[in-house]
């Protein structure tokens, strides 16, 4: 009867974690436009894959793009098959998944470590963190390395943060390793590595025992090597050079974009694990009498610890690369939750705990005052905007009122604050977002564009980054790239009428080399402008 009974609470606890992802995750998943730089840049590929019936490689413009593993471009190439077609929803799909399968991985993961109460908690958090929110909802593969990462620790740990000494364990780790450096890379393993033996350099020794080692390696062999493969069988080795040593190496030494100062996470890893990351610090030193407890803390604390100091020692930094131990901040601050709700915080974290809310609830305050006082600046957004003052400026007088209304009403204040978070990301999403597409996506001026020049006329580029496919993708058409002033004139000096796309920093240059030249289209698109020339005057009606 108790075993039957803990089944039906976690059946309960499955659905509920079901229920909010589906809610956070699925709402007008498809309704926002796909946004520069990499939503279009990887939904192209995908499209190019689905039109050419092929699954080795993906290409963008018809040039190979051998930047990243195949594994998101087969998940979504797979949807676009099911649905008919390459759409934003079906892009974006796989992400959400990916959410939605960490969240229920996590909970069963700290459930059998300590308990369903903490388990129920960090799925929550977890499933309610900023970063992992913008993620299932993004066309990107950052969360898929982090179902990996969450899966490998999973079967060789069961949140003990001992090694298991066990050959199913050891291929089931094969198996998510395998996947996860199909999604990511060597990442894929270096993390989960990492975090495992640094603690416990010893249980290296379980590798060799009863040939763990060799049923990992071919278990990930089986899983990982066949596209690899593949691509050298077919010639496509450009990819091991670009991918291996371009992509990990030399970005991790000497980089090319996104470089940042050492301290970099110290200030962009708190916003990314917002809101919940102002209770973090509380749960460094928390008292814990449990030794499972202590076990899953240290292990969370060195989830976060080794990757922030592997991306802290790269001189190429995103905020996104911390998107892996998103896991091991739920897993604290549901910890601190659990011991909040229960009474069994000192006095002094008890108070900051609730000085927290209080933060969380300023704010909101504060954003609902900056959300209204942009509107104006945005008036595509428009009532939706007001619309999101007034709910952050709701929240945040509800929170403080359960906060010093109900003090004895732990569960309450806890609640309440996850109530609003959720309540915030589902109204931006459905009704916001979508209206920011007027000043950050393509497709506006990629629709007047195919008004204005049709299938049959040519069309290049004008030394564009190599990858800007918000264009390609809503035009839906090769633009062939000039990358000289000498082809530029000779382009523009066709008899025929031939057109032109140039953004801003190169319009000068391009109009400077060809004075004569046309504008026949301008338009913002995010923080960048775009042109459309031509070596013919625009009709009456467009000029």
């Amino acid at each position: 009867m108790i075993a039957s009974l803990a089944a039906n609470e976690t059946r309960r606890d499955l659905l509920l974690l079901i229920g909010v992802c589906a809610l956070l995750y699925l709402p007008a998943l498809g309704a926002r436009d796909l946004w520069n730089p990499n939503e279009p840049l990887y939904g192209r590929a995908v499209v190019e894959m689905h039109e050419g019936g092929t699954w080795l490689l993906p290409t963008v413009n018809e040039q190979t793009f051998n930047e990243k593993p195949i594994l998101y471009f087969w998940l979504a190439r797979m949807v676009s098959a099911v649905r008919g077609g390459v759409d934003e929803f079906g892009l974006r799909l796989p992400g959400a998944l990916a959410g939605l399968a960490a969240t229920l991985l996590l909970y069963q993961f700290v459930r059998r470590a300590v308990g369903r109460n903490r388990a129920l908690i960090s799925g929550l958090v977890f499933a309610t963190l900023y970063a992992v929110f913008w993620s299932a909802r993004m066309v990107q593969m950052d969360l898929l390395l982090t179902l990996s990462v969450l899966s490998t620790v999973t079967v060789l740990s069961h949140g003990s943060g001992v090694i298991r000494d066990n050959r199913r364990a050891w291929i089931l780790a094969g198996v998510s390793v395998g996947i996860g450096f199909l999604a990511k890379g060597p990442l894929a393993f270096v993390l989960p590595a990492a975090i495992l033996f640094v603690r416990r350099p010893t249980d290296i020794k379980t590798l060799v025992r009863r040939g763990n080692a060799l049923w990992f390696a071919l278990t990930f062999a089986l899983v990982a090597s066949p596209w690899f493969l593949a691509l050298w069988l077919s010639g496509e080795t450009q990819l091991f050079s670009e991918f291996f040593v371009r992509q990990h190496f030399q970005r991790f030494v000497d980089p090319w974009d996104h470089q940042r100062p050492i301290w970099y996470f110290l200030l962009n890893f708190p916003p990314d694990m917002a809101p919940w990351s102002l209770w973090l610090p509380l749960c460094l030193g928390l008292p814990l009498r449990d030794r499972r407890e202590q076990a899953l803390d240290r292990l969370a604390w060195l989830w976060i610890l080794v990757p922030f100091v592997i991306f802290s020692l790269s001189a190429s930094k995103r905020s996104i690369y911390m998107l892996p131990a998103a896991p091991a901040v739920a897993i604290l601050v549901a910890g601190l939750a659990e011991r909040f709700v229960t009474g069994r915080l000192d006095v002094w974290r008890d108070r900051f705990c609730r000085l927290g809310v209080a933060l969380l609830a300023a704010v909101l305050f504060a954003a609902a005052l900056l959300v209204r006082g942009k509107i104006d600046d945005y008036p595509a957004v428009g009532s939706a905007g007001t619309a999101t003052a007034l709910l952050l400026a709701g929240s945040a007088v509800v929170i403080l009122a359960t906060l010093f209304a109900h003090r004895r009403r732990r569960t309450l204040i806890v609640l309440t604050p996850l109530l609003a978070v959720i309540a915030i990301y589902v109204q931006v999403t459905v009704q916001v977002l979508p209206r920011v597409d007027a000043y950050k996506s393509s497709q506006p001026f990629a629709t007047q564009v195919r008004e204005r020049v049709s299938d049959d006329d040519p069309l290049m580029s004008y030394r564009p980054w190599k990858w800007r496919a918000g264009y390609i993708y809503y035009i839906d058409r090769t633009i062939p790239r000039l990358n000289d002033a000498a082809s530029l004139r000779d382009y523009m000096g066709r008899s025929e009428a031939v057109y032109l796309l140039v953004e801003r920093d190169q319009l000068l240059e391009a109009l400077d080399t060809v004075p004569d030249a046309h504008v026949w289209l301008s338009a913002e698109v995010g923080s960048n402008a775009v042109h459309l020339l031509s070596n013919r005057p625009p009709p009456p009606d467009t000029e």
